[in-house]
């Protein structure tokens, strides 16, 4: 007999329902780098309307601001808070600052409005906060950017930064202004600015993926002993096999994106 408790059977339904979505989480952002590297780069210069991908070095006309949480200064700071939902960060609140922001080769440059961009950048500060959290501090700060603290129980502030000089990476649409262009969200699905500087690292991507198929791998083999009633070996089996068909699943989304 399996020396599972029937009691957790309900811990085998959320590992089904939370390693598909990391699985499909991990899936999204490999599209999404796939997807953006497939775009050829352009140069400054010779941008024209539509969606482009630039590098380009971080400038403004204005001076550097300063982050709120690390004090750095900096061209453009992001700060987003989220919220632990059945193991998974859930995004509650985001605010990306800027003055005249823009992206330049030396001799040419391209103005940038971030709004509803997608950040790729390595973390400038990182704070855990429980229900029971009291900082002031912390709080004033946040409360300046438009968040005002609700009742959580597990969050997490994040702050990202691209300082002046940052080599950066930038997918969006070319729209419109004035006599030029600037670099916006306009009719582009998907927006994104990375901090080629301060990349985040890629085997976070991999690692959720991995344990997405053990959760559902080891979900599956809850149900298929308590609820189905399989043998030990067979809900191994069943797991396995389940963990086998997550994996050739993520391999054939991959192979589809040329």
């Amino acid at each position: 007999m399996s020396d599972i408790d029937p009691s957790d059977v309900r811990h085998g339904v959320k590992f089904l329902i939370v390693g598909p979505l990391l699985i499909l989480s991990a899936i999204i952002r490999i599209i999404a780098a796939r997807l953006s590297s497939a775009i050829p780069l352009s140069k400054i210069p010779s941008i024209a309307a539509g969606l482009v991908r630039v590098r380009g070095k971080s400038s403004s006309h204005s001076p550097e601001i300063y982050a709120p949480f690390s004090g750095e200064k900096c061209d453009m700071y992001f700060v987003r808070v989220s919220t632990l939902w059945w193991n998974i960060w859930s995004p509650e609140f985001s605010r990306g600052v800027w003055k005249n922001w823009f992206v330049t080769d030396g001799k040419s440059e391209i103005e940038i409005d971030p709004e509803e961009f997608e950040i790729s950048c390595r973390r400038s500060y990182s704070r855990i906060l429980w229900w029971w959290t009291d900082d002031p501090f912390l709080e004033k700060k946040l409360l300046d950017l438009g968040y005002e603290k609700s009742s959580w129980f597990i969050s997490q502030v994040e702050e990202m930064v691209i300082s002046r000089g940052d080599k950066i990476e930038i997918v969006a649409s070319a729209n419109p202004k004035n006599d030029g262009l600037i670099l916006g969200h306009g009719d582009a699905s998907e927006c994104t600015i990375k901090n080629l500087e301060r990349s985040p690292r890629q085997w976070t991507t991999y690692f959720w993926l991995a344990f997405g198929v053990l959760l559902s791998a080891w979900g599956f083999h809850i149900i298929g002993t308590l609820s189905v009633g399989l043998t030990d070996f067979l809900s191994q089996a069943v797991a396995i096999a389940g963990g086998i068909v997550m994996i050739v699943f993520f391999i054939v989304m991959i192979s589809r994106i040329k």
